[in-house]
């Protein structure tokens, strides 16, 4: 698959720190209709994310709701947490409470852990934050039995974002995740895997002209993935 040249042409724009309205999913970026709705979004008075919701198909129809989540924000308006349910045939309410994540923060505003929940089996991941001045430079991921799972550094230049490197926690390298600009405005995401440096995905970006993300698009390049490629449209109010 290629990168299209022509496509971006034809995607819409909208003003500037839109509300998002849906995420669409698409065979590929010729694709007129769209094969799923991926998420739908409801915001609070605020204008806060307060809801994200996923369809429930059968059969390429739309039969209720097959997962959502809740969004939380405390009094000065940091997202503290997000709960997640599944549709559950087996629960009262229909839903079962899978994941909830909590998020905790330094006195400047910076995230600097990040809680996991799995409510069902009563174990939870860990995820913490380190910062040179303002910018992020590490993360340390623990698995449930306190174990760390895996830890990452970050490159820039600038202000911008341009490397993360993964590690295991023997030192040994996991992948790294390369952050391109490109000249159309766009952006592209390239991930390599293990020690060989395989490539394995390549991920694009495109905005509209007040930097709404408007069509992202992934491409698996390893035969062994078990990831499909996909397409995914942003559509806002």
């Amino acid at each position: 698959m290629a990168w299209s040249c022509t496509v971006d042409q034809d995607l819409p724009s909208y003003e500037s720190n839109a509300r998002l309205k849906r995420t669409l999913l698409y065979g590929d970026v010729e694709a007129i209709n769209p094969i799923a709705i991926v998420d739908e979004y409801e915001y609070d008075n605020l204008n806060r994310i307060s809801k994200v919701s996923s369809p429930l198909y059968n059969n390429g129809t739309i039969v209720g709701t097959g997962k959502f989540e809740l969004y939380r924000y405390d009094a000065q308006g940091k997202l503290i947490e997000i709960e997640g349910y599944n549709a559950n045939t087996n629960s009262p309410t229909g839903f079962i409470n899978l994941t909830n994540q909590k998020f905790f923060y330094s006195s400047i505003g910076l995230k600097e852990r990040e809680i996991i929940e799995y409510p069902q089996i009563n174990a939870a991941e860990n995820i913490l934050f380190f910062y040179s001045g303002n910018h992020l430079s590490k993360t340390e991921r623990y698995q449930a039995n306190g174990q760390m799972a895996e830890y990452s550094l970050f490159e820039y230049q600038g202000s911008r974002m341009v490397k993360e490197t993964s590690f295991t926690p023997t030192g040994e390298l996991n992948r790294i995740t390369e952050y391109k600009l490109q000249k159309d405005g766009s952006e592209l995401e390239v991930i390599y895997a293990g020690p060989g440096k395989i490539k394995v995905r390549e991920v694009k970006r495109t905005f509209d002209a007040n930097r709404n993300l408007l069509m992202l698009q992934s491409i698996e390049l390893a035969a062994w993935s078990s990831t499909m490629s996909f397409v995914m449209r942003y559509e806002y109010y």
